[in-house]
């Protein structure tokens, strides 16, 4: 546990020992964890805490949030692709049993793990929900979360929002104006979700915070807080070295150069794109790098 004062953060605690924690989710004395293995619930700041697994059918969780307008409804996401709901605080767990029909019906999945896709992201707002499925898409929702189906722009042909959504952000004052960050690019919708423009095509993204006050402050005050834009190889994108030092350059002119990384993705993908190996090859970026005419303090914060 860290308390804030004029100093910076200060280390008062710590808690939960050998629990390799996945998400979290805190809203005044109530604090839940989410694991590998099932939810732990604190209701006294985590002094004290206990499983909360009752209902909870799959425990492998990969997001917890808390309704903003309702502290007793909370949910959960998991691996496989689940969406768990509770109306008392975390105590106990009702499944959406709409869910695992889309998952099963739709054969979301995981391209680094055997499950069925999972559930990483949710966003609320008054009575509407949003759920980020990798790999099926978007779940909205317009009843407070008690039901959940497929964003209409899931399916729209020319519009449609690429399907593995690493996480999802609705503005504050507005539930119709999202945004997902997905591995196809960054998206917008301004409908709720029924069309979508990609405003980053063929970039890999992985989250967004929203500035409440101009809806265009986004990616920006990312990189102000100390952030990094993720470029890593793949295949269908990013083909091979010259195509990741594209990138890597346009990256650059947007954000700068402090604020570029690369993800070398050891589970596998880099393997499908030509010039890395098995793995990225940071040397062959760095080498494309300089004969650009990069510095070699450019490629060494690269």
């Amino acid at each position: 546990m860290c308390e804030r004062s004029s100093a910076g953060w200060q280390e008062v605690s710590r808690t939960l020992p050998k629990v390799y924690a996945t998400s979290v989710a805190a809203q005044g004395e109530l604090i839940l964890v989410g694991t590998q293995d099932g939810i732990y619930r604190s209701g006294d700041q985590g002094h004290s805490w206990q499983p909360a697994n009752s209902g909870l059918t799959h425990r492998h969780i990969r997001w917890l949030s808390i309704h903003p307008q309702d502290a007793q409804r909370i949910f959960a996401g998991s691996e496989p692709a689940g969406i768990f709901a509770s109306f008392d605080g975390g105590l106990t767990w009702q499944p959406r049993p709409e869910v695992f029909e889309l998952r099963d019906r739709n054969r979301w999945y995981l391209p680094y793990s055997p499950e069925a896709g999972c559930v990483r992201g949710f966003a609320f707002l008054e009575e509407y929900g949003y759920a980020a499925v990798e790999v099926g898409g978007l779940l909205i929702s317009k009843d407070f979360g008690n039901s959940w189906q497929p964003a209409p722009g899931n399916q729209s042909p020319d519009e449609s929002l690429h399907a593995d959504v690493h996480s999802i952000a609705v503005h504050p004052y507005s539930p119709n104006l999202i945004a997902a960050p997905t591995g196809g690019g960054f998206y917008l919708s301004a409908d709720g979700g029924l069309t979508w423009r990609n405003r980053y095509r063929g970039s890999y993204c992985r989250a967004v915070w929203w500035d409440p006050i101009d809806k265009e402050h986004m990616i920006a005050k990312i990189v102000c807080a100390g952030g990094l834009v993720d470029i890593r190889p793949h295949g269908k994108y990013i083909e091979d070295v010259s195509r990741m030092v594209d990138f890597i350059e346009h990256a650059t002119e947007i954000a700068g150069v402090d604020h570029i990384g690369i993800g070398s993705d050891l589970g596998g993908t880099s393997a499908v794109s030509r010039g890395f190996g098995k793995e990225a090859n940071f040397r062959a970026i760095a080498m494309e790098m300089l004969k650009r005419g990069r510095g070699e303090d450019t490629a060494d914060k690269v």
